[in-house]
């Protein structure tokens, strides 16, 4: 499915924290351009006063923060997952996951009267921060949590194994395939990432210089090499409304605690595909999150509506009474709540 380069000695970053002065360097137009004007465009109430140069240092605290305390190795899994790391990286004229990251995190601080952000001290109101990151990312569709079907491929003990894996992580597991973002096609007893090999191909590219992903590590270990280091053409994410991977997506996902990049995984399960074929209205999950969300926003204008119109009329009510001669004991009603 998608080109791979070998690297004889890799040039992959040694952990998933960020490439601190290379990232400075190379994405300082980025913010400037695109990241810096849209963010106050979108969250103008919680960023006055605030410089690109202030997105860009809150960007690599929040990065280092995850690698440090969500990381492989961590106890997080009673904390949480870590946000996709490609957001971290602004598509040309498309950095919209970016933009609601750094405006929620400026959002909590004003909300919670903070003088300044602390990922040192207080790691449990970093992590309430990113999950209300995480919780706005998946109500805006950048990216969904993750529903599985399993194949009848997978043996009945290997699909306990796994079941078990992916509600462990707080994932869905499904029979019905139309409602899957994932299939787990296959689960071989030989780890892919075990070979004596690594391997790459270039998925962003920012004037002279490109973001390599590295085969079967997730893409916080995205690397940013020189172009000239680089061959071959630029193959992007995309979300697809459902990846056809093997087991080893699901095994590194809670290795790693970051949901793996899908394209390393992917494989070709025919006869799923033309069920799938014959079923249009495929993937309900994605069509379900996007309902919910609307009906939520519908909810709390309605409720918005009714406030105004209780408080509108207890107004009235109240001139109406300084013109009368006598004093009268006004009626009590019961104003619903703003939400």
């Amino acid at each position: 499915f998608f080109q791979r380069q070998k690297m004889e000695i890799t040039s992959r970053k040694k952990n998933g924290g960020p490439q601190t002065a290379k990232y400075k360097e190379i994405l300082a137009e980025q913010y400037k351009k695109c990241v810096f004007p849209a963010v106050n465009k979108k969250y103008k109430e919680y960023v006055k006063g605030v410089s690109w140069e202030d997105m860009l240092a809150l960007v690599l605290n929040l990065w280092e923060f995850m690698e440090k305390n969500l990381g492989p190795g961590k106890d997080s899994s009673a904390l949480m997952r870590r946000l996709p790391a490609r957001f971290f990286f602004p598509r040309q004229n498309n950095c919209e996951p970016l933009v609601h990251i750094i405006g929620i995190a400026f959002k909590v601080k004003n909300e919670k009267n903070l003088r300044r952000f602390d990922f040192t001290s207080s790691p449990h109101h970093s992590v309430e921060m990113l999950l209300e990151m995480d919780k706005v990312l998946k109500e805006e569709c950048m990216y969904v949590s993750p529903c599985i079907f399993f194949s009848k491929k997978i043996g009945a003990a290997k699909k306990k194994t796994l079941a078990d894996m992916a509600k462990r992580n707080g994932f869905e597991v499904t029979s019905n395939v139309n409602e899957s973002t994932h299939v787990i096609v296959s689960f071989t007893d030989e780890d892919p990432a075990e070979g004596p090999n690594e391997w790459f191909r270039p998925v962003l590219r920012y004037n002279s210089y490109c973001v390599a992903h590295y085969w079967y590590f997730p893409d916080s270990y995205n690397t940013l090499l020189k172009k000239k280091d680089v061959a071959g053409e630029v193959e992007e994410y995309h979300q697809k409304e459902r990846f056809y991977v093997n087991a080893y997506w699901l095994i590194h996902t809670e290795k790693y605690n970051e949901i793996m990049n899908e394209d390393d995984y992917e494989e070709v399960d025919e006869e799923q595909q033309v069920v799938d074929a014959k079923r249009p209205q495929a993937n309900k999950h994605k069509q379900n999150v996007k309902q919910k969300t609307k009906q939520k926003q519908t909810q709390k204008k309605q409720k918005r509506k009714k406030s105004k119109s209780a408080e509108d009329s207890d107004n009235n009510d109240s001139d109406d009474d300084d013109d009368d001669d006598e004093m009268l004991e006004p009626e009590i009603k019961d104003i619903p709540a703003s939400p």
